[in-house]
């Protein structure tokens, strides 16, 4: 017999494997296990709701059930389900969680919060249905189940006494009339089982569809009294969800946390760093600036990269297709010569240009030093700030070794940072970030330390930011520039005139292969100092 199709939990197709990575993200988040536990004590559907919210969000593909495949009890979880997939936000927000964890759950506490305030307006009739789904209805299905499986038994006896009674018979056994009557017997308890489990089966049935057709009419219902509403709160939901997953996954990267090291943080440690960047007024400033220095600081690189490709010395057999000679590459768009160009590019028999590589001095590291003085505005300490990261940046693409140098006065001590290549870097950015002295201002104190860091053989670069102007003493630019004759190193001062109107580049020239004056606090003049290191 058919056992009774009692239906699954959710709304949203999905696997074991599914439920079991959502269970094992709850187990590391006490943020989303408490909203689970605050929304189960008040609406006894609400767990499967977040996993639904999860996987339309997470996975690669997903698909809402239809309705009759819904549960009674969830059937207004699929409607709120399918609001949130029509929002304008939805595509781009799935442009950030689609297979990642830590921005699928941020997402699912934000619209999770929402939906759980949407159900409280029909908590009593949602755990109502429930009730019944896991009393009455998992009773019947317990019924049917037990009919059925009763049912197979008594046609089994049937029909192995109606198998004896048939092999008696050919043999000529005395006793085959006998089991003849009892199979005769047996058949027929065993239509009265299949009766009982069909009739059971249907019981069962029925109540589901009774249920079911109460769960769309309580959905049928919200949407007619509050459709609207519904609509603009999960809308509003959204793009919160769709700002905070992109404010923290833009801001993680701001801040150096790339995919692989993300990965060796814990959860709880993504959704605390979160947290701290989105709570900190001045680190998303600074990250904001530094998201699009970022790019500009790489963007240099590349071309700076592009710009040392090698010298065309032979022409060789290969499959390289950036190097092509310009005969084989006109034979692409000869529907003839393209299969034979496709057959040699397979046996790496085309014609390319054989280059020698342009020779690259090995480099030593990158020194920003940053203003601390009590000077400093607090738009100017984001830019500067923000300027030293992205140089960082800059510096990692090129495998550099780097150093922050905060400083203030004489007697202010310095703040030192150091980021070898290759080494995780969030944790001292943030460092640097919110690091501030407000003190006064010396510029011998932060060139010694940096000229320290030189003395290495290898050339280096120093980046100096200030917004103010310093005596230097001839006997330090005598020991500083006879430096500079013994190890390659080039300094860049940044001045941040701004409000200054009677800052001079002179101090700084003394000491200085350029000097920037920056009164617009803009990526333009972030621009050119990232085309010099």
């Amino acid at each position: 017999m058919p056992q009774p199709q009692v239906l699954t939990e959710g709304v949203v197709f999905s696997d074991r494997y599914d439920k079991r990575a959502f269970t094992t993200i709850k187990g590391k988040a006490s943020r989303l296990l408490e909203l689970e536990q605050k929304g189960i004590a008040k609406v006894k559907s609400y767990s499967p709701l977040l996993q639904d919210l999860y996987s339309a969000l997470y996975k690669a593909d997903p698909w809402l059930k239809p309705k009759e495949q819904v549960r009674a009890s969830e059937q207004v979880n699929r409607g709120l389900v399918q609001k949130v997939m029509d929002t304008k936000q939805y595509p781009e927000l799935r442009g950030y969680t689609y297979l990642d964890e830590f921005a699928s759950a941020m997402a699912v506490l934000t619209l999770g919060e929402v939906v759980l305030l949407i159900l409280e307006d029909v908590k009593k009739e949602l755990n109502d249905i429930k009730e019944k789904e896991d009393n009455e209805l998992q009773g019947l299905s317990n019924q049917a189940q037990a009919a059925g499986e009763e049912a197979d038994e008594g046609q089994g006896e049937a029909d192995e006494l109606a198998q004896a009674a048939m092999q008696a018979q050919a043999n000529g056994s005395p006793q085959a009339s006998q089991l003849k009557s009892q199979a005769g017997q047996a058949q027929s308890q065993a239509d009265q089982l299949a009766n009982k489990a069909e009739q059971a089966q249907m019981t069962f049935e029925q109540a589901q569809e009774r249920l079911q057709a109460q769960g769309e009419a309580l959905s049928e219902q919200l949407e007619n009294e509050a459709g609207e509403k519904i609509r603009q709160a999960i809308r509003k939901a959204s793009k919160e969800a769709l700002d905070k997953t992109e404010e923290a996954k833009e801001t993680m990267e701001a801040w150096g946390i790339e995919p692989g090291e993300i990965q060796n943080l814990s959860f709880e440690e993504k959704m605390e760093l979160a947290n701290k960047l989105h709570q900190d007024k001045k680190l998303r400033e600074i990250a904001k600036l530094v998201g699009r220095f970022r790019r500009m600081a790489l963007a240099k690189q590349k071309e700076k990269t592009k710009s040392r490709t090698g010298i065309v010395t032979n022409i060789k057999c290969g499959n390289d297709l950036r190097r092509l000679v310009p005969s084989e590459r006109a034979k692409l768009s000869h529907p003839i010569m393209k299969m034979d160009f496709l057959r040699r590019l397979a046996g790496r028999q085309l014609f390319v240009f054989e280059t020698k590589e342009k020779e690259s001095l090995g480099q030593g590291p990158v020194i920003v030093c940053i203003d601390n003085s009590g000077s400093i505005q607090a738009g100017q300490e984001i830019w500067e700030k923000a300027l030293a990261i992205g140089l960082y940046q800059a510096a990692d693409y090129q495998k550099r070794h780097f150093i922050f140098i905060q400083y203030g006065g004489p007697d202010d001590p310095l703040a030192l940072v150091e980021i070898r290549q290759g080494e995780a870097s969030h944790k001292k950015l943030l460092e640097v970030a919110r690091y501030f002295l407000g003190g006064g201002t010396d510029f011998e104190k932060p060139l010694k330390r940096a000229k320290e860091y030189i003395e290495k053989g290898l050339k280096a670069d120093i980046v100096f930011i200030t917004d103010g102007q310093c005596a230097v003493s001839q006997d330090f630019l005598m020991d500083f520039n006879q430096a500079r004759k013994e190890v390659l190193f080039n300094v860049y001062s940044v001045l941040l005139t701004k409000g200054g109107g009677s800052v001079s580049t002179a101090a700084v020239e003394r000491f200085s292969d350029e000097v920037f004056e920056i009164e617009d606090l803009t990526c333009e003049a972030a621009g050119e100092i990232f085309a010099k290191v």
